[in-house]
């Protein structure tokens, strides 16, 4: 064998690399098609129950759609400017924004505070760690 041959030919190595680079890539997709599967009965609920609701009432939000389902005729911003002018929808949402507030800082504190008592050892112990369960345990 030339210096010139010796250069241009692979290593003796290098096709079991390279299959074992193959068997790899090949492993790799199928465990992410058994990944997809997995996932897929949640997708499809998701899109079902969640992606086309909010689609699709986008989309009637810009048709005359009454709730009888009549008079689909394409109005446009039409029906967002009314909503949007009248002073009653900017009330019910300072009431909705005023609301979460004040429901969800002390659903965090409470949460926080018994989980502090869970995890510190006090006497009677149990009782808080059935007050943090109770709610999962009776529904």
């Amino acid at each position: 064998m030339t210096t010139a041959e010796a250069l241009s030919a692979p290593p003796q190595g290098a096709l079991q690399g390279d299959s074992l680079a193959v068997g790899r890539a090949r492993r790799r997709r199928s465990d992410n098609l058994r990944g997809w599967l997995y996932c897929a009965p949640f997708l499809l609920a998701f899109g079902i129950f969640l992606i086309w609701p909010t689609i699709y009432g986008l989309w009637m939000s810009f048709t005359g759609t009454s709730l009888a389902g009549t008079n689909t005729e394409f109005v446009g911003l039409a029906n967002w400017r009314e909503a949007l002018g009248d002073p009653q929808v900017w009330t019910s949402l300072a009431n909705t924004a005023w609301f979460t507030v004040l429901s969800t800082i002390p659903l965090v504190v409470v949460a926080m505070v018994l989980a502090v008592l869970v995890n510190i050892g006090l006497p009677g112990q149990w009782f808080w760690r059935l007050s943090f369960f109770m709610p999962f345990l009776l529904a």
